[in-house]
Parts: C-alpha cells; structure tokens; sequence
C-alpha cells in the first residue's frame, strides 16, 4: 500500500510568524510590554502631522494593527481631505503612506505603486529618509512582476537610502524588518533575507537586545526555515526566543517563537516536543489573543501534529476553528491557504478524493492570486499532483509535481520541499511502471531527509513507498528492512495514525511473499485496530464509505492470510467485514427508526438523514460547478464544511443522549456461523476478492467453508473484465467482428479465472448467492460461458440461479424486511415523444450531462403491454398506473400497500451525482416526473417484496470499492424492499418485455424470484419462449438482451 499522504508536501505547512510590524512606533510598543535593559540609541522624533490629525493618524495605526484594510482606505481618505485643507505635507504624506499600504495588502499593486510614489515624493520634500526609503521599497515590491528593471533600481535606491540615514535607523530598521515579510510572502526568499540581515545589523547597532532586534532575527528564521536549512533555523530562533523571554515573558511574541521551533520539532520528526512547544504558544494565545489570527495559525499547527499523529476528529475541528478565525480576520492571505492545504490532508486521510481536491483547487486560486511564483503556489502545485494521483490521473500528476518542483528549486534547491515533491514522482514513476526512475527519485529524496530531517514523518513515507515499489520487484530482504524503518519512526511520532496500518499492510505482503503468514497476522490485527478507532470517528456514513476506499484494503489481505493459515471461517469473517459496512448501518438506522422511539430521538434521526442527502447533494453540486467559478465553488465548500460540523455536533448528541441506540446503530460483525444460519440449503455463497496478485475466493454453505487463494495478477483480470463488460453490454448490432469472436472468449476465460476454481463447491448447488466488490459488481456473472451446447456458448445463467446482494448483513437485514403480502402496482410510461416531454428535454439533459448524451427520451410501446401482461397474470390483484396517470406522488401513494411494484419506463443513471438518478415517470420528460435516488431516500418506505426496475442502468451509479454501487436499486432496499430487479446497462424494449412476461409467468405460479429470472433468461438464450416466429427468437438469443438483469436481495 503506497501512502498516498507521503505524496503531501502541503501537509506539513507550518504557520511561522514573521514578527515586528512596523505601523506602530516599536520602541513605544516594546517598552509598554516591559521595557529594554540595555541602552538604545534613541530616534529624532518621525514627522510630526497637525496636532488635529495626531487622532486620525493613531486610529490609521490601529486598524493597520488589526489589517482591516478596506476601512483604512476611507480613513487615509479623510487624512489626505484634512491634511490638504490645512496644507499639512507630513499629513498627505502619511495618507498615501497608510493608502499603499492597505492596497498591497489587498494585492491591488498597480494602485499601490501609485500610492507609494506620491508618499515618496512628499516624503522627499520634508526631507525624511526614513520613510523616502520605505516608500521606495514599498513601490520596488509593487512594480516586481510587471516592471522588473524599474522594480531592481528602486530595491538599490531604497537599500542605499537606508544605509544612509543617520536620524532614525531604528525606525528604517523597523520598516525594512515589515517589508521583508511581504517579500518573504512572495516567495522572493533572497529578497526578504537582505531586509532582515539589514534590519538585523542596523539593530544590533542601535538597539542590542531589543524586542525590535528579536523580530530580525525571528524573521530571519522563517526564511532559513522556509530553505530547509533547519539548523540556522533553529539557532535564530532560539535568539529571537532568548531577547523576547528576558524583556516580555507574557507577550505574544514568545508564543510566536514557540510556535515557531515547534515547527523546527514537527519537520525533525519529534512530534512530542513539537506539541509540547505549541502547547506554550496557544496557552498565550488564548490568554492574550483569543481571536487573533496568531492563534489561528497556531490551532492549525496543533491540526497539522493532530493528523499525523492519528486523531483525525481532533485535526479536523482544530483546522476547521482556525479556518472560521481567519475568514473572519484574513480572509484572502497567505495562512488560509494553509488550512486549505492541511484539511485536504484530513481528507486525503479519510479517503475523501473530492473534498480533498475542492480544498486543493481553493488553496491554488488564492496562492496564485497572492504569490504566484512562490513556495505558496509550489505546495498548491503539489498538493493537486496528490489528488491527481490518487485518481490515477498519473500524466496530470507528473505534470503538477513537475510545476511544483521547478519552483521548489528555484526558491530553495534541494530543500525538504524538493525531497518531498521527488517522492511524489518517485510513485507517479511507479504507477507508469518506470521502476528505475522511480528508485532514483525515492533515493534523491532520502539523500536529502538525511541530511536535513532524518528519521522525520515526511522520510518515513518515502521509505514506505519505497519499501512497496521494492516488493514489486520481489527483493522481500531491502523491502522489509525499508518498511521497518518506516514503521519504527510512524509508531514513534504518530503511533495511531492510519499511516501506520498502511505500513504495517505492507509488512503483511512481504511476510506471507516470504511464507511467514503468522507474522502477517501478527502486523494485520494490529492495522485492524487502527483503522477501526479512526472508522468510529466519522459521523456520516459518506464518509465512511470513502474512508473504506481509502484503507479497508487489510481487510482481503487478512482475509488471503487466513486462508493461508487454513482458517477459513476467519477469512470469510475478515471478508465480510470490508462490505457495505456503511450501507449496513443506514440499513439497521433505517430499521429501528420504524419501531416506538422517544420524539427527542426520533427528531435526531430524521435530521441525521436530512444532512445526509444534503451533503450529498452539495457533492454534486460542487462536481458540477464549472473551474473558473471560484465564487460558487467557494459558497458550496463553506457551506459543506458547516454541514460536517453540524453532523459531528449531531453523532456527539447521539452518543450523549442515547448512548444504548447509538450502539445499536453499529451492527456487530457477523460471524460464519451467522452467515452459514442465514443461507438456505442448497445456497452457496461467494465472496471473490482481488488482491494485486492473488484472486481470492471463499465459497460457504450452510455446513462447510471453502477458500481459495490463487496466484492471478490483479491488473490483467480487471482489463478483462473490463473488456467484457463493454463487449457484453453493447448491442450485437454495433459489435466489431473482433468483438464478437472475442466475447464468448472472455466469457469462457472468466468463468475458468472466478468460477471453475470452486466447481466442487457448486456441483450440488441450487442457486449461488454472489457477494462481488469493486468492479466485480458490474460484471454481468450470468453471462460468463460454462462451455459449449449445440455449437453455441452455454452461459452460467443456464446452470444455476444466482442472486446479489452488497454485504451479508445487507442480506440478513433485507429477509427480516416483512414482505408486505398485497397487491401488485405496474406502473408504465410509454409515450414520452409528445410536444409537451420535447420541451423538458434540456433540463433532463443538463441532470445527466455526466453520464451521457441526451438525444431525447424515445416512445417504449412494449412497456404498456409489457404491464398489462401483469394485469393478465395475477387479475384483480394488480392495479395498472399508465402513462400521465404514473406521476411520482400517485406511484408512491399506491407503492405503499404493494407486494410487488414494477416499473416500466426510462431512466436515467447519473454517476457523477447519484441523487440525480431517477425513473423517467409523469408528465413524460419533464421535471417534475422524475423519481429521483433522492426522493427514494428522504420519503420512501416500504415493505414491498419485490421492485422490479425494468429500464435501463437502474443497477449501476458511482461505485466505492468495499461500500458497493450507489444506485436506483439501493435506494429502494434502503427503503425498505425485500429484494430488487434492476438492469446492468440500457435496455432492449421489446427484448425486456419479452424477459419480464416469461418472468412474472413462473413467479406468479410460485418459483422462486431467482428461479424465475434465471429460466426467463434460460428461454431467450435457448429461444424457447412462446408466441413468436423463430426469426424473432433468435434475435435475442445474445447475452445484451437478457443478461444485463440481476435480483439484488432476497431470492423468495
């Protein structure tokens, strides 16, 4: 398991503060914080404005204190008013002073360079070369991007006034120290670092163990910090630290210089003294500045140790409070794109590949608006090749790490960044199975740790990721001394942290490579535990379920080491334990919400489902929005980010209220004897998982376990099936001739691969109950080819029912259902190319973009005769809604008392939001009759016994590996359906009704559901079926025309 987190250079961002703003007088500051004990050279007083200005000048001081930037452009307006009025120039002066500095802070720079050439030249007339210098730096910073050679003259000018002046060099000190710090912010490092080295020097003369001189020498520190170089780091900030405790030991500016060499212990790997350190600083904080943007920075620190030390719950509120702090404070700076960076480590944590790119794309647009070519907009850079990556978007990867490391190198060569980004193409290398580049990125990047941040987090991923790409090669001896390394520095400084499961997984490889299985069991139960504490910290079951893609992959590998072991009940359990858990929970959720609760529970439970599919809602919201509208995509994040906090606020009352049903709603796992209980005789279940290079597969009936572990790499057999399913689902009509000759091929090929292996196991068996993952859960398994019959493929579904379902405990939970015993509701719309469904087409296509072209919704002329079949075969027990009579209010409203509900009719499968998949009811084509996922999950209850889907893709949607397919057909279970009929791929019309009367003709005489399917599709492979011509029967002989239906739940 490659740590994805390891490829997260934006993680370990670390909020340094540059200390000593220079828009108050710092000697009048510093002596009011306890004063100096060595003796100062003391400054000729600045220019002084008319006594009836010195208010508003001091009020300017203030609110530059507190950067409320927009109110100090009003207030200088009203100075240059005044000081003009009373041909006051020191007073003009200060305004423009006070105007550029308020508009460079906005990143308004033409108007700021502006500002700053007025202020120059009045400040020339008054002849104060303190603030001349100032002002001539002030408008070098603002010209840097879009008048270079002008901006390089004036930086020497300024320089030189500067080391002229003779009447205040303190102050000039004090104004170069500011100025460093937004060259610093721009990433123009050796910039920044000749303003402090000059303030550092002027101050050392004039003012010798001065809080000023501490601000130079902190300053100085952040940059030699920033360049990786953590030794002078240190020693700068211990200086700084050394003045501030002497003449300030209160102030906030020791707790900017504990937060600071905290960050020195977090990139040395020693988490411990790190939050020892920022524990010091947030207590003064606290104390001092409970609603400051220093405290904020510091909370995201502590969310930053908090993520790497485990306690995702913690990292999340922590950010999450330092987030809110500076939106409010700073909404458009350098430290919100450091959140934004850090709660996509969160996400990226938890699996959680969405939320993790908004976060990125947020932290990119502000970086680049503020600093484009800094180290800010490098880690942006990077942080999207994570997500990238993660995606399996491997040539967008490379091509963000390889921006992000052009300008690591130019800004500091060969710093803990460029370590960082390295390993990062080190695995986009590995996924592009360039092996020897990779090798020399990963060893490139451990030169580097070594030198600068030995045994650290950040070499422990390298070291992980090297350690997997050194198994692919099989050398089990360096891989396992590689990840042992890794794991011995992630158990020390982040001892809980699911980084520490992925290692120990890949210690479990190496072992049961080396034939140790008991030592994989060893390194696999203790994974279990970590990633079982973190599970049980997330409130919602989305989250969850990307939490499963993320790390539940120990999961088959403990499973492939039982069988190893020979303890296949424990396998089948271990397997078990990785399906549809979060489906599961909804499901018992939604069951004990239908028993007698308290109304105080009852509430909770229904605002529990509300936010839900609100948030899952804003999901699609948010993947639909276009990447240029940063405005919406920035409402709809803030407001996911409210959702979260409300829904962990409401799971903390749920524990604290109704602690007894807060358990209930985590089922136990389910042992084998649970599961061999729950399967009828002559049932066998299969669980197929694929591991990347082993097929494993456990067959259990009600009296014996079986398990299989073969030896089939993972990447071959996905493209096969892959290839398969396109080739199945295709209309003969529009197959290539290769195609065609290749698919009873493929169909023979999988069946040896997934089937033939547990043969024995079937050889008396009535029907299979198939439990698939990942992309198994789209294969059509009934389509898979047995052998040959009469010179034509014999398929799987001819030998034996078969039947689905997510999880075991899915499976138990549906059978407890009731299975209402009443009527039959078939509901078909025909008729949709009328003028009124014409004109609701573009909306239907816009909700469906991301699955397909819509070219308008055909007329399906089978599907009214296809339930009036219904009406002939179960009489007055049926009840028919057709065509504008099937709106969803009255299909709900008759749905209520139904054994069976049957659907003909369109629909529409949406991957991209799942919310948005519906059945296409009345009025046809419009809006307002689609039955949508979500109107299923928010009103729908039901104890039907069956639903049968006969429209196209109701069975497929977005699919999480481990959680199962999000579609129409898990709506209605999640609604409280007995079991499902639901179609893989678009639909045939008259082939589907042809399949639907042979199957309600043997299911209304009392065969079993999956019987009766599984003898439907038997009579159109083997064209048996009544009442047609033999041309007619032959067309739909191929599998397309029947294999795409699958029963979901149970078979009764």
């Amino acid at each position: 398991m490659v740590s994805p987190l390891a490829l997260f250079a934006g993680h370990a961002w670390w909020g340094s503060v540059c200390g000593g703003l220079f828009d108050t007088p710092s000697y009048a500051r510093r002596q009011a914080q306890g004063g100096l004990l060595q003796p100062v050279q003391m400054d000729a007083p600045a220019p002084e404005v008319h006594p009836d200005l010195k208010s508003l000048l001091g009020q300017l001081h203030t609110l530059l204190r507190q950067r409320r930037y927009q109110e100090i452009l009003a207030q200088a307006g009203i100075l240059l008013a005044q000081a003009t009025t009373k041909a006051d120039v020191a007073g003009q002066a200060y305004a423009y002073r006070f105007r550029a500095r308020a508009l460079q802070a906005m990143n308004r720079l033409e108007e700021a360079a502006a500002a700053w050439e007025r202020a120059e030249a009045l400040w020339q007339t008054i002849v104060d070369t303190a603030l001349l210098a100032e002002s001539q730096a002030g408008r070098a910073f603002c010209l840097w991007r879009t008048q270079p050679e002008q901006a390089k003259s004036l930086l020497e000018r300024a320089l030189a006034t500067a080391r002229a002046e003779t009447r205040r060099p303190k102050a000039v000190a004090d104004m170069f120290n500011a100025q460093g710090i937004s060259w610093y912010a721009a990433g123009e490092l050796e910039i920044a670092q000749r303003m402090f080295e000059f303030a550092r020097a002027t101050l050392e003369r004039v003012a010798p163990d001065s809080l000023e001189l501490a601000d130079a020498l902190n300053n100085l520190g952040v940059v030699a910090d920033t360049r990786g170089d953590l030794n002078t780091a240190q020693r700068f900030y211990e200086q700084a630290l050394a003045i501030r405790q002497r003449h300030a030991p209160e102030s906030l500016a020791v707790a900017d210089a504990f937060n600071n060499l905290a960050g020195i212990a977090y990139r040395r790997g020693d988490l411990e003294r790190a939050r020892e350190l920022l524990g010091r600083a947030i207590a003064l904080y606290e104390r001092h500045a409970p609603d400051s943007a220093s405290l904020a920075n510091a909370l995201a620190n502590l969310g930053i140790l908090d993520t790497d030390w485990g306690d995702l719950d913690a990292a999340q509120r922590h950010l999450e409070r330092a987030l809110q702090l500076l939106l409010k404070l700073l909404p458009n700076s350098v430290d919100v794109v450091n959140v934004f960076s850090n709660l996509m480590a969160v996400a990226v944590l938890r699996g959680d590949w969405e939320q993790a790119q908004r976060y990125g794309e947020r932290a990119l647009t502000l970086a680049q608006q503020l600093a484009p070519e800094s180290i800010l907009t490098a880690g942006a850079f990077n942080n999207l090749g994570v997500i990238a990556y993660n995606r399996s978007e491997y040539a967008l990867a490379r091509r963000h790490y390889e921006r992000a490391i052009a300008l690591y190198q130019r800004i500091a060569p060969d710093g803990l960044e460029v370590a960082n980004t390295l390993g990062n193409l080190g695995a986009v290398a590995v996924e592009q199975n360039d092996y020897d580049a990779a090798l020399g990125y990963y060893r490139r990047a451990l030169r580097i740790y070594e030198a600068q941040a030995p045994n650290s987090l950040p070499m422990a991923t390298v070291l992980n990721n090297l350690g997997v790409l050194l198994a692919r090669l099989r050398e089990w001896q360096e891989a396992r001394a590689v990840c042992e390394r890794a794991l011995t520095i992630r158990q020390r400084y982040a001892p809980r942290s699911p980084l520490v499961a992925e290692t120990l997984g890949n210690l479990a490889r190496v072992a049961l490579a080396t034939q140790q299985p008991q030592q994989a069991l060893s390194y696999l139960t203790e994974a279990v535990g970590i990633v079982e504490s973190h599970r049980q910290l997330i409130a919602n079951p989305e989250g969850r379920a990307r939490f499963a893609e993320r790390y539940f992959e120990i999961y088959p590998l403990l499973a492939l080491t039982y069988v190893q072991m020979h303890q296949l009940e424990k396998a089948a359990e271990a397997l078990e334990r990785s399906r549809a858990r979060a489906f599961a929970e909804t499901l018992q959720r939604r069951r004990l919400s239908t028993v007698e609760l308290p109304e105080p529970l009852r509430a909770l439970i229904a605002e529990h489902e509300r936010l839900e599919v609100q948030q899952q809602r804003l999901y699609a919201q948010l993947s639909q929005l276009a990447g240029d509208d940063a405005a919406a995509i920035a409402a709809a994040q803030d407001a996911l980010l409210r959702l979260e906090q409300r829904q962990r606020t409401l799971a903390e009352r749920l524990q604290r209220e109704f602690p007894r049903y807060a358990q209930l709603l985590m089922p136990a796992s389910v042992s084998t004897a649970q599961i061999q209980r729950s399967l009828d005789a002559g049932t066998v279940l299969l669980y197929h998982a694929i591991l990347p290079d082993h097929l494993l597969i456990v067959a259990i009936t009600r009296t014996a376990v079986k398990g299989y572990a073969l030896p089939v790499p993972s990447q071959p057999l996905e493209r096969e099936i892959q290839h398969f399913i396109r080739t199945v689902s295709k209309s003969p009509h529009f197959r290539t001739g290769q195609e065609r000759q290749e698919m009873a091929r493929l169909g023979q090929q999988l069946y040896a691969r997934l089937i033939a292996p547990v043969q024995a196991v079937l050889s008396e068996a009535q029907r299979v109950l198939l439990c698939p993952d990942g992309i198994l859960s789209q294969l059509p398994w009934g389509a898979l080819v047995v052998g040959q019959r009469d010179g034509t493929p014999e398929y799987w579904a001819e030998r034996v029912a078969l039947h689905f379902t997510p999880s075991m405990e899915v499976y138990r939970q549906a059978r407890r259902q009731g299975g209402r015993i009443g009527g039959v509701v078939a509901v078909a719309i025909a008729k949709y190319a009328s003028s009124e469904a014409t004109a609701a087409r573009r909306t239907v296509a816009q909700a469906t973009r991301h699955q397909h072209t819509h070219r308008g919704l055909p007329d399906l002329p089978e599907a009214q005769r296809e339930v009036e079949q219904l009406q002939t075969l179960f009489g007055k027990r049926a009840r028919l809604l057709l065509n504008e009579e099937a709106t969803p209010d009255r299909v709900h409203s008759a749905a209520r008392n139904a054994q069976v509900l049957h659907f003909a009719c369109h629909a529409i499968a949406d991957n991209a939001n799942p919310l948005a998949s519906a059945l296409m009811l009345a009025p046809p084509g419009h809006e307002k009759g689609r039955l949508t996922t979500e109107t299923i999950l928010l009103s729908w209850q039901t104890n039907a016994d069956l639903i049968v889907l006969s429209a196209c893709e109701t069975g497929v949607g977005l699919t999480r590996r481990y959680e199962g397919v999000y579609s129409l057909a898990r709506a209605f279970m999640y609604a409280g359906a007995r079991s499902v009929c639901a179609s893989l791929w678009a639909v045939s019309d008259r082939s589907t009704a042809i399949l639907m009367r042979e199957f309600y003709k043997r299911y209304a005489r009392g065969t079993t559901k999956d019987q009766a399917l599984r003898e439907a599709q038997r009579a159109l492979a083997r064209a048996s079926w009544d009442n047609a011509t033999p041309d007619e029967k032959q067309r739909f002989t191929d599998p397309y025309y029947w294999a795409g239906f699958v029963l979901i739940g149970d078979y009764k």
